[in-house]
């Protein structure tokens, strides 16, 4: 595993399927897990794929995250509607072992003072305020 020693914390470096599978085998658990992985990425280890395949990822990495701890789930695929991103998590969410907690939005700070911004993306990321969907997600374990 390649380590990196960062003001104390430590820094994991590696694509993301084998540095994965090495956590879930260490039985090494998160209070928080952030999953932000670029729109797309093809390699002999395997695809992320944001616009067709947003929710692939998650199943992969919430067994990293302790009980009643929480998984961040980023998307920036600007050709993903936000409601059908958002159907997508609430299916995956039983209530029970999965809940969403919340959305995040995107600081105005960074959108900017337009009223009509939303108007300019390809597709509506609403209910997002921005086409980066962040959904804040409650784990428990059994």
């Amino acid at each position: 595993m390649n380590c990196f020693r960062y003001t104390g914390k430590n820094l994991i470096a590696g694509n993301f399927f084998p540095v994965v599978g090495r956590l879930k085998k260490s039985g090494r658990l998160f209070d928080c897990v952030i999953l932000d992985p670029p729109f797309f990425s093809k390699t002999v280890k395997g695809i992320v794929d944001l616009e067709y395949n947003p929710l692939s990822l998650i199943n992969k990495v919430r067994p990293l995250v302790t009980d009643g701890g929480y998984l961040v789930v980023v998307n920036n695929s600007l050709f993903l509607p936000g409601k059908d991103f958002l159907s997508g998590i609430d299916c995956l969410c039983d209530d029970v072992y999965l809940k969403r907690e919340t959305i995040l939005p995107v600081p105005e700070d960074f959108i900017g003072p337009d009223p009509d911004y939303l108007k300019a993306y390809a597709v509506s990321p609403e209910p997002f305020n921005h086409p980066t969907k962040i959904v804040i997600l409650r784990i428990a374990r059994k």
